[in-house]
């Protein structure tokens, strides 16, 4: 029956394609199968520019669905898409008001109101209503992130740092709540209070040189660049060996316009490495427009790998940039 259904669709038999689905959510007794078919007589009904039918039928799956299901987020997905596609906001916000009302215990359908909200610029509505949904579901992780995305969207910095320290009491081992803190800090210019976030975050177990150099790069982008030296240094010391954070610490000096002291690091670096270690080395400095430096990085291991194409692409643009074409290619 079902794919009768979808035949007639595909031939354009829209009109028919509804009276075959309505019998068949007539005669169908399972409510989940029941909802899964007024999705799709929804959608049929868009295809034929009937949208208050197309609600309705959204609407029946959603009151059939349960709450959080699958399903309902697919109901009010769709009923979403129907009204943006026409870039009617408002009239979205004033349906979602009237599904509340109809389903005031669904938290689902109260975030999407909320959301809808605060785009139409209802702040205090929005807030409001994520204030009650939190109340009603204190525990549910997924709420609070959405309540807090929220805040953050409206600049409420100090709101937004209270929920994210309420997410962290409910989840002590998520380092990146942490790192989510220590932005929010610094957006509210708390440059302290945003330190002691990223030192509570390189305090946690699991870290490794990957999470030094993400606290490293962050303070770069905020223009702390004070700071971002400290915690490269931090780094280096904590891993001596790491080609990533020596190479990252290459990276951000040639960025700050230390382009001597990047050079030497990158040359030091490229001491003894294996052929993809000097390939990344020798890309970064090209596409840096030094050119000449990565030539003699790469000249001077042409015995080792100038058999390789991986290795004389590099070789060959370096030359080139340098006007030094003849010492590779006679």
């Amino acid at each position: 029956a079902d794919e009768l259904v979808d035949l007639q669709v595909e031939e354009g038999l829209e009109a028919e394609a509804v009276t075959q689905l309505t019998a068949l959510i007539g005669t169908t007794k399972d409510p989940y199968n029941q909802a899964v078919r007024r999705l799709r007589l929804g959608d049929i009904h868009l295809r034929l520019a009937k949208k208050p039918e197309a609600l309705a039928a959204y609407g029946e799956a959603l009151a059939q669905s349960a709450a959080g299901s699958w399903i309902e987020s697919e109901a009010l997905a769709r009923v979403d898409s129907s009204f943006r596609r026409e870039d009617n906001l408002k009239g979205l916000a004033e349906h979602l008001g009237a599904l509340v009302k109809a389903n005031p215990q669904r938290l689902g359908v109260l975030k999407a109101q909320a959301q809808v909200l605060a785009e139409t610029g209802d702040k205090d509505g929005a807030l409001a209503l994520y204030q009650d949904i939190l109340q009603r579901s204190p525990g549910q992780r997924d709420l609070r992130e959405s309540y807090l995305d929220l805040l953050e969207k409206l600049e409420r910095y100090a709101d937004a740092i209270t929920q994210t320290k309420l997410l962290i009491e409910q989840s002590k081992t998520d380092k990146e709540l942490q790192l989510r803190l220590a932005t929010l800090h610094h957006k509210a210019a708390a440059k302290a209070a945003s330190a002691a976030a990223l030192d509570a975050f390189l305090a946690m177990p699991g870290v490794d040189e990957f999470d030094h150099l993400r606290v490293a790069n962050m303070l770069d982008n905020w223009k702390r660049a004070d700071e971002a030296k400290q915690r490269f240094a931090a780094a280096i010391a904590t891993y001596p060996k790491s080609f990533e954070v020596r190479d990252a610490h290459a990276q951000f000096l040639h960025r700050r316009g230390d382009k001597a002291a990047a050079i030497q690091v990158w040359s030091e670096l490229a001491k003894g490495v294996g052929r993809d270690e000097l390939l990344a080395i020798a890309m970064a400095l090209i596409a840096r427009g030094e050119h000449k430096t990565a030539f003699d990085l790469l000249s001077v291991r042409v015995a080792e790998f100038g058999h390789e194409p991986q290795f004389l692409a590099p070789l060959c643009q370096a030359a080139l940039a340098t006007k030094q074409a003849k010492v590779v290619i006679p």
